[in-house]
């Protein structure tokens, strides 16, 4: 499997994705949460091509997904039989807002 420059396997793959993501504001003035399903092919020269939302939110989350995947590194390509073969792969990036913290009673 094709694997970002610090390893990691899938997990770090979206972990880096998502922490590429910028909440569009329209969607946090909107509260949009969910789930957005993104697919992309790591090519065999390691570069990220063919990227499209599967299933998809809202226009400007969906369109905030495929800008952070765009933004990968190049990675170090997947192999079989000794030769770097292109991948593909599907992933959910997820919009979620943060719960306010409640006041720390006694201060």
């Amino acid at each position: 499997m094709p694997q970002l420059p610090a390893g990691g396997g899938s997990a770090a793959i979206v972990t880096a994705i998502q922490q590429r993501v910028v909440y569009p504001p329209q969607a946090l003035r909107a509260h949009v949460e969910g789930r957005v399903f993104v697919s992309f092919t790591v090519a065999a020269s390691g570069l990220v091509e063919n990227v499209a939302v599967v299933k998809g939110i809202q226009p400007s989350c969906d369109s905030a997904v495929v800008k952070a995947v765009q933004q990968l590194p190049r990675f170090t390509p997947g192999r079989q039989a000794g030769r770097a073969v292109a991948v593909q792969f599907t992933v959910p990036v997820v919009f979620r807002l943060e719960e306010p913290q409640p006041p720390i009673k006694g201060k």
